[in-house]
């Protein structure tokens, strides 16, 4: 497990990363449809595994890492053993919930920057 520095953790408004057993803070549960929203052909930047406490019980989770976001996806063992078991995962979004303003140039050069925490990336759309 990989620690995050000080510019990644304010960056996606994240006060601890946790450790093995702990998970980052702050975190809220969401509908898996808004990890679904941000999943793309870019893929993950970054992902870990761990066994973590949640409601008092030891849990196993992935945390998937995005440019824009960080979502935590609890799976329960037991369900993930078969196949169409219609089980769908508990989805938590860690850190802060980017609400994003965009400006681009007309070459298709453009930055978002969070409203909220002032987190910003920049892109080209010009393909």
């Amino acid at each position: 497990m990989e620690d995050k520095n000080e510019k990644f953790l304010k960056d996606h408004g994240i006060t601890t990363w946790g450790n093995y057993n702990n998970p980052p803070l702050p975190y809220k549960e969401c509908d898996i449809s808004e990890f679904w929203d941000k999943f793309s052909s870019y893929g993950i930047r970054d992902n870990e595994f761990r066994q973590i406490y949640l409601d008092r019980k030891v849990t196993d989770v992935h945390i998937l890492i995005y440019h824009d976001a960080i979502f935590m996806i609890q799976v329960d063992p037991k369900f993930t053993l078969g196949i169409g078991n219609k089980y769908t995962p508990i989805c938590y979004l860690v850190g802060c919930d980017h609400d994003f303003e965009s400006r681009s140039t007309i070459r298709g050069e453009g930055t978002a920057t969070c409203k909220k925490c002032g987190y910003s990336y920049s892109y080209d759309s010009s393909d």
